[in-house]
């Protein structure tokens, strides 16, 4: 593994316009519950059933304590979470000047909390609020999102008590939701995300299976622009036929490794 690493360094070291592309095995890492993993998620709703708009509207009606159960499953792991060394490591890369953005399917939240500044979040972020009808977007913080899931649903369930406490636009006063893409929504940034893999001569692809489209295909838009790749996965590399290099480990660790490697040799070349 150490010669994959310090050739994965060098690489790095060498690019000028790289980039990552995460996904949910870099935010496992930090206790977040998985949805397609085995014992993930989807094994225990429907996503059918909160995973869509439609779906959600109607449980509201019809079984508001299941679909506070889904919630308070959900964002309890991301309210407790804290970056992880995988997060930290790509925010040393970009203060080095060695990354020029994060990529990401996440939606906790923690790339930001690391130090990463430029972050394209392809599935929104569950930290934000969006109103339904305007559009403004209000970013909070975990203990603010805490409060209001328990505002909302603390009290009688019925529909119109609900109603009555679910957060409201600050600009327009019509009801907000949390800012993440559900099935059967168009992912946010993508064009952003494609320009960006188009125009990188590295991807460093953390902790993604390469299942989940139209995200997957970044990396192959970079291996056909010219670029490099380098899969971190503690198990599968669905990326394999892009060639490049494969870091089977977990991204915690990898990533840590091969930032400190990196800072040696930029720090070798400023004083060489």
């Amino acid at each position: 593994m150490d010669h994959l690493l310090d050739k994965a360094a060098d690489w790095i070291a060498e690019s000028r316009r790289a980039v990552a592309f995460s996904g949910a095995g870099v935010s496992a890492e930090s206790g977040i519950a998985t949805f397609r993993d085995p014992g993930g998620v989807w094994e225990r709703f429907d996503p059918a059933e909160v995973g869509t708009a439609a779906g959600i509207a109607s449980l509201l009606r019809s079984g508001p304590a299941r679909l506070y159960g889904f919630l308070r499953e959900v964002l309890d792991s991301v309210l407790r979470a804290e970056p992880n060394g995988g997060h930290r490591a790509l925010a040393a890369l970009e203060e080095i000047r060695r990354l020029q953005a994060v990529i990401t399917q996440n939606v906790d939240d923690l790339h930001q909390s690391a130090g990463s500044s430029k972050v394209v979040e392809l599935h929104g972020n569950v930290l934000r609020l969006r109103c339904i009808e305007c559009g403004h977007g209000e970013k909070l913080d975990r203990h603010s999102l805490a409060a209001r899931l328990e505002r909302a649903f603390g009290g009688d369930l019925g529909l119109k008590a609900i109603l009555d406490r679910l957060p409201r636009c600050e600009r327009c006063g019509e009801f907000v939701r949390l800012d993440v893409v559900l099935f059967g929504e168009s992912v946010q940034d993508l064009d952003h995300a494609y320009d960006l893999a188009e125009s990188a001569d590295l991807m460093l692809v953390v902790g993604t299976s390469g299942t989940v489209y139209p995200a997957a295909e970044l990396p192959e838009v970079c291996r056909q622009a010219g670029g490099r790749i380098i899969v971190v996965n503690p198990s599968e590399n669905n990326f394999a036929r892009l060639g490049g290099l494969f870091l089977q480990e977990r991204s915690g660790i990898a990533l840590a490794s091969l930032a400190k490697r990196v800072e040696a040799r930029v720090s070798s070349e400023g004083h060489a």
